[in-house]
């Protein structure tokens, strides 16, 4: 009987099992970085869409859209608690957290396009806000699949109960958010652009921003004071992330000066006689430019200008 090659009787030469991979605790907290800024990114386009109607029209879409913005309120509230549960602090204001609208948001669904700043239409709701506001699988973004992980120890990080608490929260939509995501579905799919009213929107312009206007201006002068208003906003609203009922009555007071704000961008005239009846809007930016992007657009029209 012929003996079996050596090679054979080596344990090293047995099959491996196949090696996990293990997210670290540093890699966790950047997919929470970026859910938190996706949840957030929703809100400016929301908000521009519900700014873009005019005073006493489109009731039944100001509704919606009002309570799509809470809803990512408390989603944004939701994922900042899940965030410091494991052990970051979220930042509402540091560089880069405000998307440079048009924008495509981390971790949205392949099929979603990029969101900008807009005004409404049932296009605009249907082909562009749903999709990321309801997948049409019903999946929750991340979240099932960083629960998945931590269940598995597939997660080299343990979070606090109040993190387990709010992944539940987010990857299991409220049956309010459930209700609210069918109103809107509903509204989208009746409400055709051939029938829709558009006189009851302000004919905003998209995508808006503070460098199309001259430095002295005072069209950037508003959209400035616009886009630090909502600057502000964040800035009082970090202190309390992680407190749905608390983040939303802290909103409650810049949202209505954004509002006043937006109404004078959405109408020059009625804020400035000067400018004359027929003054059309200027848009919204939520976005302050860079500081550098300031100094980029003052060379060029020093350029222009031959002065160097």
């Amino acid at each position: 009987m012929s003996e079996s090659p050596a090679y054979l009787d080596k344990p090293h030469c047995a099959p491996a099992p196949p090696s996990r991979q293990i997210l670290g605790a540093d890699g966790f907290r950047a997919t929470l970085r970026q859910a938190l800024r996706r949840e957030h990114g929703l809100i400016p386009p929301l908000l521009a869409a519900r700014f873009s109607l005019k005073p006493g029209a489109h009731r039944p879409a100001a509704a919606l859209l009002e309570a799509a913005v809470a809803a990512q309120f408390r989603r944004m509230s939701l994922a900042a608690c899940l965030l410091r549960s494991a052990g970051e602090s979220p930042c509402l204001t540091d560089r880069g957290f405000l998307p440079d609208y048009p924008e495509s948001l981390p971790l949205s669904a392949a099929h979603a396009p990029p969101l900008g700043i807009e005004r409404f239409a049932p296009r605009l709701l249907r082909e562009t806000l749903l999709p990321h506001l309801s997948p049409p699988d019903g999946a929750p973004g991340p979240y099932r699949s960083l629960r998945r992980r931590l269940e598995s120890g597939d997660a080299a990080i343990v979070l606090a109960a109040s993190g387990n608490q709010a992944l539940a929260a987010l990857e299991r939509p409220s049956g309010r958010d459930a209700l609210l995501a069918d109103e809107l579905s509903d509204f989208a799919s009746h409400q055709q652009d051939r029938d829709f009213d558009h006189d009851g929107v302000w004919a905003m312009p998209a995508n808006a921003s503070i460098l199309h206007h001259s430095a002295s201006s005072a069209e950037r002068k508003l959209l400035t004071r616009f886009a630090a208003c909502y600057a502000r906003m964040l800035s009082a609203l970090e202190p309390v992330l992680g407190d749905s009922r608390l983040l939303l009555e802290q909103a409650e007071g810049p949202l209505f000066d954004l509002r006043l704000l937006a109404a004078g961008l959405m109408n020059p005239a009625a804020f400035s006689p000067v400018s004359g009846s027929n003054s059309p809007p200027l848009g919204l930016c939520f976005v302050r430019p860079k500081p550098e992007a300031f100094r980029a657009t003052q060379k060029a029209r020093m350029r222009t200008c031959g002065l160097f």
